[in-house]
């Protein structure tokens, strides 16, 4: 097994002395500090914050594609006064007061992998796979570091393992788990095996990453379709039958597979908000927040629907935020879960089929 050392060699007593000075605010607020307030009060030591900053280990990936890792994340190309500076889980291991929350993290993470590897028990509906802090403290005992810090804890880390937000006057956070990205650390043990697998898919080691097993005679599957085609070849047939034009919504759905599959996450954006906006006059609804308001409380639809709904302020942001010095954080996996999408659009084939006059 080749792994770096240097991110797991014990650091110099400046290097360990920044770190702690970032996780300070975080221990006490939750909240991860600007880069003025580091810089002001590391400087105090007589030392250059940003020298220190960049002496810390970085491990550099082996393709452009994949990001880098290190114990210290922040999204800027050129630090400003206003940058947030966060430590990673790496840094759980240079840094004793941030260890409990670094083991923390990995019990969690043992729970959401045996979450999305139970077995499924609807074979005919794809349903988010979900918790909260709540359900979490049912299961294992977390610090109160750990809760204040999560879900920020896992943007921070580069392989996707969930999305999800937090409510800022209550505390609650609840997220959706991410399959695929949970599978690659299937049976972690701790802290320092979760380091090493993260810094191997970083490099991509192949002792220390599932290899994907493809026959030399059959070609590499591409990405599945964003809505499945049996939907769209349903909806193009139900045409005949309603009083709506459905070439817009199907050009809609088209383009947003072309792209989905080519992962163009700003045209997927764009797209899947076109089409929010575009179906509520089907649903006999001014918008698509009435859309999501319509269903029964608690249902799975309603919660698509509402989840998809929250997606219209991403999709925003994503097209109208001017362009700025600082590093966009947008990433592929932000797109809402297929399951939400086709269950939109099976809702809509259903409203036009049930409108369609008698034979």
């Amino acid at each position: 097994m080749t792994i770096p050392p240097d991110i797991f060699a014990d650091l110099g007593a400046n290097q360990q002395n920044l770190l702690r000075v970032i996780y300070g605010p975080a221990q006490e607020h939750g909240r991860w500090p600007h880069w003025r307030h580091v810089d002001s009060i590391y400087s105090q030591t007589g030392k250059n914050t940003l020298d220190v900053l960049h002496s810390l280990p970085t491990i550099w990936p082996v393709s452009s594609q994949m990001p880098r890792y290190g114990l210290v994340r922040y999204n800027d190309q050129i630090i400003r006064d206003d940058t947030v500076i966060r430590l990673t889980v790496a840094a759980a291991l240079q840094l004793p007061e941030f260890q409990r929350v670094g083991e923390d993290f990995v019990h969690a993470l043992q729970v959401f992998i045996d979450e999305v590897s139970a077995p499924s028990t609807n074979p005919f509906e794809v349903e988010p796979i979900t918790i909260t802090n709540e359900d979490l403290g049912q299961r294992i005992p977390f610090s109160p570091a750990f809760d204040r810090l999560m879900p920020d804890l896992l943007w921070n880390e580069p392989i996707g393992l969930a999305s999800g937000s937090r409510e800022p006057i209550t505390g609650k956070w609840e997220l959706t788990l991410h399959r695929e990205g949970l599978k690659q650390l299937q049976g972690v043990k701790d802290l320092k095996d979760y380091v090493e697998r993260v810094v191997a898919w970083v490099q991509q080691i192949p002792d220390r990453v599932v290899p994907s097993v493809v026959p030399a005679s059959v070609a590499v599957p591409v990405r599945n379709s964003y809505v499945d085609q049996a939907l769209i070849d349903k909806l193009e047939a139900a045409q005949a039958g309603t009083k709506w034009n459905l070439k817009k919504l199907l050009q809609l759905l088209r383009e947003l597979n072309e792209n989905y599959a080519s992962e163009n996450v700003y045209a997927c954006h764009a797209l899947l908000r076109a089409i929010l906006d575009h179906v509520p006059p089907i649903f006999g609804q001014p918008n698509f927040g009435s859309v999501a308001s319509q269903y029964r409380p608690r249902s799975s639809d309603k919660k698509y629907s509402e989840n998809l709904e929250k997606f219209r302020l991403q999709a925003d942001d994503a097209m109208h935020r001017q362009v700025r010095e600082r590093e966009d954080i947008l990433q592929f996996d932000d797109l809402p879960l297929r399951a939400w999408v086709n269950r939109l659009v099976d809702e809509v084939i259903a409203i036009l089929e049930s409108d369609a006059p008698s034979a």
